[in-house]
């Protein structure tokens, strides 16, 4: 085994770097990293939620701040002005949610919804303001309506200082919503962002390695085999299989980028039909007792893997000049820091030891350990940030490697639902699960942002691989006491907790480490970390040397990050109590300037002014119980409807029946997945009466094991009526015979 997992990645690296010395842009902006003032010239300026940012505005007239954005009274006029700037040779790029008309939304009613025309424009200006040009008028922006980027760099010239004014009108006798948000990208070096043919890259690998698996299979060769003849032929065939890709006649397009799409086609063709040819090989060959073993499950998943990140580079590719929202930026900023902290720690201190330190003769050097959980990072979890200065230290720290990052994360997501579906459910479930997750939109759209939510996913996925199903588990049920009297009997070294199921180590290992670095990455996630443990250990009867062990590695692994928030913020808890402060703000608006909340000024400028609070005073002291009832169940009902699966009334139908089916059938993974993921504080959030409260992105690691519930709807009732007719043909029921004894029916 060992030995055919250094040639697969050698023939993987082998392969891969030779596709790419054939598409020489497909690499493009690898390794390439952003200069340091790349996102000092971008924008990003919401109004949404009565808030407003005023940096960079310059002028502000006419207009209200709303729930939805900037709103403008009946008969007013609005202006809003932005003073920005520009590294010479740049471009500049407007995506703008910038209304002239009114739309229907999801909260309102077609009988009260009448369409209302206004006035907008957007100008240019490149004077200071003396004289402005004009770039669109009475148009409607944003996601609602075209969802496009405006190119702005035509109007520059040469211009590095210029002004960008949104102008509105409203003849009506309504109240319009004219302006959400605005994001202004300005692209220093257009060769650091990607090409678009990066996905046959990764195409030749899996093909490479399907290849191979073939070749092995063919040459049949004895135990101690030699691999040079099968790896010689794969690298052969795939050269020339993607040679012929490259070379055959496209004269006929006239579109580059048509090409490539036609070239991924191909790719993706091939890679299927070198997975079909593995399938009937092991099917025919009978070298295998069944045939989904581990090496070639994983093959399937290189596969879905490999589809996942075309879907997904397809959409970065087209969306690589848009701006890098700030919470991105943010983990960018504070991965940059890491080697910065490691020789001067700074930070704010708010103890008196790290003054008499420095008093004492400190220089302020330090480990990267150190930085990892005392380095402050803006009150963030610190293992995201680390991975982003990982990988910035090897190819270069830039937005696109910090897109880059998610979307791997994104699309191992993918192969990681094919393997959990297929080993804990059916192959069949995996296989449309994994489908499902390749095609869902939000996943796709959350997947090239750069943000953590993927990590998060991936670490779930891999603590279910590890733990679940493991042997064992019937014989520590059968040996339970049944009774007190029992109970009373037995030492108790010989009870559950203590006596039970004891994991191999590296299981152990490998769960501490998967469920510390979910903590981690989202420190809030300590109780979702505490509930899946402790249900599987009911589950599976761990005994003391699985669950002590196990707790104690997460609990050294953690618990420094708690020691640093309590060094750098005087409060151990400090991410939890910043979130739900914000929390408390957002869903309140109403009760800006009243005690416990800040001032509408306050409120405008930092959505986390005003008292802090825990999360236990925002959920239980803010909240009756029976709220708390009310918006967990109406929010784990939005959290499908609205954000998993929005507009799909099938899939979501399909959703609920699978559900179901695997609660009735004890395929537990599923509906236990999706319950330690929600419950109890995520559902309720998402069923706050506030937009706000709940990004969508927070529901995405249970999107795996919904996946699995809608494909269960499709699969299981087959398999049910199959199983079913198995057993009745197996065991009929007892019949008298002639001579009126029973005859016993031989299964």
């Amino acid at each position: 085994l060992i030995l055919d997992l250094e040639v697969a990645v050698v023939l993987l690296v082998a392969s891969g770097i030779a596709t790419a010395a054939l598409y020489p842009d497909a690499m493009q902006g690898w390794f390439r990293p952003d200069p340091p003032d790349a996102q000092a010239y971008n924008i990003y300026s919401s109004f949404f939620n009565y808030s407003i940012s005023k940096d960079k505005i310059v002028e502000f007239e006419g207009y209200e701040l709303g729930e939805a954005g900037l709103m403008l009274a009946p008969g007013r006029t609005g202006v809003l002005t932005f003073a920005l700037a520009r590294p010479g040779g740049s471009l500049v790029l407007l995506r703008p949610n910038f209304y002239n008309k009114t739309f229907l939304n999801k909260m309102s009613q077609i009988s009260n919804f009448s369409e209302l025309y206004f006035y907008n424009k957007i100008e240019l200006s490149l004077d200071g303001g003396t004289t402005y040009v004009q770039v669109v008028e009475n148009e409607s922006f944003g996601q609602v309506f075209r969802d496009i980027n405006i190119n702005l760099t035509p109007y520059l010239n040469e211009s590095r200082d210029y002004r960008l004014r949104f102008w509105a009108s409203n003849p009506n006798t309504v109240h319009v919503l004219v302006l959400p948000l605005i994001t202004v990208s300005v692209i220093v070096d257009p060769y650091g962002y990607p090409g678009e043919s990066f996905p046959i890259v990764i195409y030749a690998m899996i093909i490479s390695a399907g290849l191979f698996s073939i070749a092995d299979a063919v040459w049949r060769m004895p135990r101690n085999r030699d691999y040079i003849c099968p790896f010689l032929l794969t690298m052969g065939i795939t050269g020339l299989v993607f040679i012929g890709v490259k070379n055959l006649p496209w004269s006929s397009i006239d579109y580059e980028s048509s090409v490539i799409k036609i070239q991924l086609l191909c790719a993706r063709v091939i890679c299927l039909s070198v997975c079909v040819g593995i399938i009937l090989i092991r099917i025919f060959a009978k070298t295998h007792r069944t045939l989904f073993t581990v090496r070639y499950l994983c093959l399937l998943s290189g596969v879905a893997t490999a589809i996942a990140i075309e879907y997904r580079w397809r959409l970065l590719y087209e969306r690589k000049y848009d701006f890098l929202f700030p919470d991105a930026q943010g983990y960018l900023q504070i991965a940059r820091s890491f080697s910065d902290k490691m020789q001067s720690r700074g930070g704010s201190q708010t103890l008196s030891v790290f003054a008499e330190l420095y008093h004492a003769g400190f220089d302020g050097r330090t480990s990267y350990l150190s930085v990892f959980f005392f380095g402050n990072h803006n009150g963030r979890e610190p293992l995201w940030p680390a991975m982003l200065d990982i990988i910035g230290s090897w190819i270069g720290y830039s937005a696109f490697h910090t897109r880059l990052t998610s979307l791997i994360l994104g699309a191992l997501v993918v192969g990681f639902t094919l393997i959990v579906g297929s080993r804990t459910v059916h192959v069949g479930v995996g296989i449309i699960a994994g489908l499902l997750v390749i095609m869902n939109e939000p996943h796709m759209l959350n997947n090239i942002q750069g943000l953590r939510e993927e990590l998060v996913t991936v670490l779930l996925m891999s603590l279910v691989v590890i733990v679940w199903n493991v042997n064992g588990v019937a014989a520590v049920i059968r040996r339970a006491p049944t009774s007190v009297g029992s109970i009373l009997e037995m030492r108790l070294a010989h009870l559950w907790p203590f006596a039970g199921v004891t994991l191999p180590r590296w299981r152990v290992a490998g769960a501490a480490l998967a469920c510390a670095g979910i903590i981690l990455t989202r420190a809030d996630m300590v109780v979702m970390v505490a509930v899946i443990l402790g249900t599987l250990a009911i589950a599976y009867r761990w005994g003391w040397r699985t669950w002590l062990p196990m707790g104690a590695t997460i609990f050294i692994l953690v618990a420094p990050m708690y020691l640093g928030y309590w060094f750098t913020h005087g409060d151990p808890f400090w991410p939890g109590t910043y979130g739900a402060t914000v929390n408390r703000n957002l869903e309140f608006p109403d009760r800006m300037g009243t005690p416990g909340f800040p001032s509408a000024a306050e409120y405008a400028a930092n959505w986390a002014a005003g008292p802090l609070i825990s999360p236990f005073t925002y959920f239980f002291g803010y909240h009756s119980g029976a709220q708390f009832i009310s918006y967990s169940v109406t929010g784990f009902e939005r959290i499908f409807r609205e954000i998993l699966f929005p507009d799909q009334p099938i899939i979501l139908a399909s959703f609920w029946v699978g559900l179901g089916l695997t609660i009735v059938t004890r395929r537990w993974v599923v509906p236990w997945g999706i319950a330690v993921g929600l419950f109890p504080f995520y559902a309720f959030m998402a069923g706050v009466p506030s937009a706000w409260v709940f990004p969508g992105r927070y529901a995405h690691q249970i999107l795996p094991f919904a996946a699995m519930a809608v494909a269960y709807a499709w699969v299981g009732p087959p398999l049910i009526v199959w199983h079913w007719l198995s057993g009745r043909r197996a065991l009929p029921p007892a019949t008298p015979s002639l001579r009126g004894d029973v005859a016993l029916a031989q299964g």
